[in-house]
C-alpha cells in the first residue's frame, strides 16, 4: 500500500511537471509569433469571448450589408476544417485565401486558429509547426525565408490588403509571396474582400506549377467568412455578459436588434459596451454607427495626450468624413466601396501635423 501511494504521488508530480512544460512551450510559441504583432491584452481580447468562425465558398452577399435576410449559404466551422482536415491530409489545395469585409474577424480568426493549434497535445499532437506573420511587416518575406523546416510548417499570413507592395501592385506582390512560400506545407492568407475591385480580380491561379492532378498550376482555395447569425450574436452576448449581468445583456441585445445588419460584424459587436455606456437612446442604425465612430475617435485621441487631443479629434473626424464621402461618391466609378491612393494626394486629404 505504501509503495502504491508513492507511485501515485510520483505520478501526480510527473503530471504537474508535464503541465508546466506544456505551458512553457505555449508561452515560447506565443512570444515567437504573436507577441511581435499583438500584446498579451490584444490576444486576450481576441480569444476571451470568441465565437466560432464559419465560412462559405461563395461571398455572403452582393449587397453592401453582409447580413441581408433571405440569402442562404452553406456555412461550416472554419478552425475545425483547418485543424482536422486541411492541415492533416495532403489534398489538392496548399494555398488558402480567406476573404471578408472590414470588421468581419479575419485577424481574430487567425489568432484563435493559432491558439487552438498550440493548445493541442505537443507530444502526440500534429506533425507540423505553425508560424504567424503580418503582411504589413516590411521584412516579412525575409523572416519567412529564414524558416528552416519549411515542409512541415504551416504559414498564417494576415492582412494582404495592408501590405504596401500589394497596394501598389497586388498581382506582382502575390507572385512574390507565392515564390517565397512555395516550399511550405500549407499557406493561409487573409484579405479584405473590398481590396479587389470584383470577385474576378481576387487571386485564383498561381504561377506555381503542379505535377499531379488535372490543373496545371496551384490555385487558391477561396473561403469567405460568414456573418454572425442571431444565435451566434446571442452566444457572444452571453459570454460577454454572464448571469450576473443579465440586464446589460438584454439591453445590448435590444441595441443589436435595432441594427442587425451592422452587428453581424464581430468587430462592431465587440464595441457594444461603448453603446451601453452611452446615455443616448438609439433608435436607428445611423445613430449607433455615429456613436461607434465617436468612441473610436476618442480612443485614438487618447494616444496623443491632453494638449493635442481636441485638435486631433477634429482633424480625424474631418479626414474620416472626407474619405467616406469620396468612397460613396465614386463607388460606381470604382466598382466598389473603397478608395485608391492617388499619385498626388489632394490638399483636402492631407491629415495635417498636429
Amino acid at each position: 500500500m505504501v509503495e502504491l501511494g508513492l507511485i501515485e504521488k510520483a505520478g501526480q508530480y510527473l503530471w504537474k511537471g508535464l503541465g508546466l512544460v506544456y505551458k512553457f512551450q505555449q508561452k515560447k510559441l506565443l512570444e515567437r509569433d504573436l507577441f511581435p504583432y499583438f500584446d498579451r491584452y490584444e490576444v486576450k481580447q481576441a480569444t476571451e469571448h470568441f465565437i466560432e468562425t464559419h465560412y462559405q465558398s461563395t461571398p455572403p452577399s452582393q449587397y453592401d450589408e453582409p447580413g441581408k435576410k433571405g440569402i442562404i449559404h452553406a456555412r461550416q466551422p472554419l478552425i475545425p476544417f483547418f485543424l482536422k482536415e486541411a492541415f492533416k491530409e495532403k489534398d489538392a489545395h496548399r494555398f488558402y485565401l480567406i476573404l471578408a469585409d472590414s470588421g468581419m474577424g479575419k485577424t481574430t480568426f487567425l489568432i484563435n486558429l493559432y491558439m487552438q493549434f498550440i493548445k493541442q497535445d505537443r507530444i502526440f499532437g500534429p506533425a507540423y509547426d505553425m508560424r504567424f506573420f503580418h503582411l504589413n511587416d516590411p521584412e516579412v518575406l525575409v523572416k519567412i525565408s529564414g524558416i528552416e523546416d519549411k515542409k512541415r510548417t504551416v504559414l498564417l499570413l494576415d492582412a494582404f490588403d495592408e501590405d504596401q507592395k500589394a497596394v501598389e501592385d497586388y498581382q506582382k506582390r502575390i507572385d512574390e509571396i507565392i515564390e517565397t512560400v512555395k516550399e511550405f506545407r500549407e499557406v493561409v492568407i487573409t484579405s479584405r474582400t473590398q481590396f479587389f475591385t470584383s470577385q474576378k480580380e481576387e487571386p485564383f491561379e498561381t504561377k506555381l506549377q503542379k505535377y499531379y492532378g488535372q490543373e496545371r498550376y496551384h490555385t487558391f482555395n477561396r473561403l469567405y467568412l460568414s456573418p454572425l447569425t442571431d444565435e451566434e450574436i446571442k452566444a457572444y452576448l452571453k459570454k460577454r455578459y454572464p448571469r450576473k449581468e443579465k440586464e446589460k445583456r438584454a439591453k445590448a441585445y435590444e441595441i443589436v436588434q435595432r441594427s442587425p445588419n451592422l452587428m453581424v460584424r464581430p468587430m462592431l459587436l465587440n464595441y457594444v459596451n461603448d453603446l451601453l455606456e452611452s446615455e443616448a437612446d438609439f433608435q436607428d442604425t445611423h445613430e449607433i454607427y455615429a456613436e461607434l465612430i465617436n468612441k473610436w475617435i476618442e480612443r485614438e485621441a487618447n494616444r496623443v495626450g491632453l494638449a493635442r487631443r481636441e485638435k486631433y479629434e477634429k482633424e480625424l473626424m474631418r479626414f474620416s468624413r472626407e474619405v467616406a464621402l469620396d468612397i460613396n461618391a465614386k463607388k460606381n466609378q470604382r466598382n466598389g466601396l473603397f478608395i485608391q491612393p492617388p499619385t498626388i494626394r489632394p490638399a483636402s486629404f492631407t491629415f495635417s501635423e498636429i
